[in-house]
């Protein structure tokens, strides 16, 4: 009997214990390098190959409301689709750049739309060119 309560203590301590894990703050999640991330070196030829597309939003092509054309960082910096900008300086998490590439995004389909994902290194780093603040480096 008292093996018996003993095992039912140890587990249901056991479940407290990850439930508290599960719940506490896990920090920030992984950023990179944590050098600066720069738009020409880093950012520019990611949006390039997988997003400036045609079809997708290459020149000729606006979907959702908004072309990246050329690239430029002023085309990404001011752009703006159906639902709002495309980048909020300094706050990824409201900038539709993205929160799209990310699993659930808030509006549609995740991007980029054709089958594949961007890699995790890839959202990193438009994460931290974001938060960073975006700039024209």
């Amino acid at each position: 009997m008292t093996s018996r309560i003993n095992t039912s203590t140890a587990i249901i301590m056991g479940i407290i214990m990850l439930m508290a894990l599960a719940c506490a703050d896990q920090g920030d999640p992984p950023t990179g390098s944590g050098n600066m991330v720069s738009f020409s070196g880093e950012v520019q030829d990611t949006l390039m190959a997988r997003c400036a597309l045609s079809g997708c939003h290459g020149l000729g092509s606006m979907q959702s409301g908004f072309t990246m054309g050329n690239v430029t960082w002023n085309e990404i910096r001011n752009g703006s689709g159906n639902h709002g900008p495309v980048i909020v300086p300094g706050d990824a998490s409201s900038s539709n750049l993205f929160m799209k590439t990310t699993l659930n995004p808030p509006f549609g389909s995740r991007m980029p739309n054709d089958g594949t994902i961007l890699s995790l290194q890839a959202q990193i780093v438009i994460r931290d060119w974001i938060n960073q603040g975006a700039l024209d480096n």
